[in-house]
């Protein structure tokens, strides 16, 4: 099968990503996927497209574009998943991050309209900068023998209440928080709605539900949670 995939101009100048160190800034994410909605939007492409297209954009902030099908999603949707290898990191692999774009079908083109598009790109953002985050912490902590908590006897409940209170993970999903509320809301709703977290339904934000279900509105917790939730809406 062959695909035609438009080339699209680097907005960015060489020598400021250059500068760049690998760090994706909020508005520089923004501007790449501008330049991939006005091609994809209404247009029947395949993953594989999608692909090239994303990878095209983010490879230079070493991230790696990947694919997977999955029989549950629908025909014209898409998601994303992301993964930050910390080996690949050390080692100054060329990417350390994996950006997954999940999809119903490798051999089927996908037309995806501007709702399932906004979504979408919400989606990849938080990925992107969930990951990020957890690069930073690992340039942060680079050479101090820092261990992650050993899971390998816990049972599947232990592991996500122990994945779930990990400091990194509390400062990743604080700010998956933050963009959940943004993607919804003006900037001043958001932080009223945090400020009034009692009150968040699953619709809005899905993973803080998560905490919540998981460790109580008034555990410590969530309350580190929330308070980094809100620290990320005034920056």
């Amino acid at each position: 099968m062959m695909y035609n995939v438009p080339m699209i101009e680097n907005p960015i100048p060489m020598e400021l990503n250059l500068l760049m160190d690998e760090v994706l800034p909020r508005k520089t994410l923004e501007a790449r996927l501008d330049l991939i909605e006005k091609i994809v939007v209404e247009r029947p492409m395949y993953g594989k497209e999608y692909q090239v297209l994303f990878q095209q954009q983010f490879l230079e902030f070493g991230i790696e574009v990947t694919l997977h099908p999955y029989d549950d999603i629908g025909i014209n949707q898409l998601t994303a998943n992301g993964f930050f290898c910390s080996w690949a990191y050390e080692e100054e692999e060329e990417t350390d991050i994996e950006l997954v774009i999940v999809l119903n079908n490798l051999d089927r083109a996908i037309s995806i309209n501007n709702t399932d598009w906004d979504f979408f790109r919400h989606q990849v953002t938080q990925t992107l900068e969930h990951e990020m985050i957890h690069r930073d912490q690992a340039r942060a902590r680079l050479g101090s023998g820092y261990m992650q908590a050993y899971t390998q006897h816990m049972d599947e409940e232990q592991k996500r209440i122990a994945y779930l209170s990990d400091p990194d993970e509390i400062d990743a999903y604080a700010n998956d928080v933050a963009l959940d509320m943004l993607y919804l809301y003006s900037y001043m709703t958001a932080y009223s709605r945090m400020r009034n977290y009692k009150r968040i339904r699953q619709d809005e934000s899905p993973i803080f539900c998560e905490y919540v279900d998981t460790f109580g509105w008034n555990s410590e917790t969530v309350h580190i949670l929330v308070k980094k939730a809100l620290k990320r809406l005034e920056t």
